[in-house]
């Protein structure tokens, strides 16, 4: 259900924003601060939500899952709600990307995120149990997106990552 929440927002920003990106990729200037402040509305929601989902996340467990769960099930609730709150942050720039005609940068990052997460699956979950595909999906989110954002930042939408996060 949060996981829904998460994909269903990022979705309709998505959704709002790419017209808009392919209809100003001639005018690449009158698309930065629409994309800047996508970003900073994203990163302040989805983090946002992700750190009052963690702290009454017990609450939550309760309410989903019964009490039995809230000792073992807090370490992989954490890990979650972190890994689909930064999952969702490239959503942006890969819209913004895609409406300049370049898909093939967001195509290979959703290829290499796809063979990281589950080449981490693989290893982890069988070592760590449970917990170790939310950890396979937040260490993607923190290793491999900003390397997405950053090459989508230079090679597609033609803004310096010094600015990106002086902006965001």
């Amino acid at each position: 259900r949060i996981a829904n929440f998460f994909l269903t927002f990022s979705g309709a920003v998505m959704t709002a924003l790419y017209p808009r990106a392919g209809e100003l990729s001639v005018r690449r200037a009158a698309i930065i601060p629409v994309y800047f402040r996508a970003m900073r509305w994203t990163i302040m929601i989805f983090l946002g939500l992700a750190a009052a989902l963690m702290v009454s996340g017990d609450e939550i467990l309760v309410l989903l899952k019964g009490t039995a769960f809230i000792g073992d099930g807090r370490p992989i609730w954490m890990a979650t709600i972190a890994a689909l709150a930064l999952t969702m942050i490239p959503g942006i720039p890969s819209v913004i990307t895609e409406g300049f005609n370049k898909p093939q940068i967001t195509a290979l990052f959703a290829a290499i995120s796809a063979v990281l997460t589950v080449g981490l699956t693989v290893l982890l979950v069988p070592r760590y149990g449970l917990i170790g595909a939310p950890l396979a999906l937040l260490v993607n989110a923190l290793v491999q997106q900003p390397v997405a954002i950053a090459v989508m930042n230079r090679h597609a939408i033609g803004v310096s990552n010094r600015r990106f996060l002086r902006e965001v």
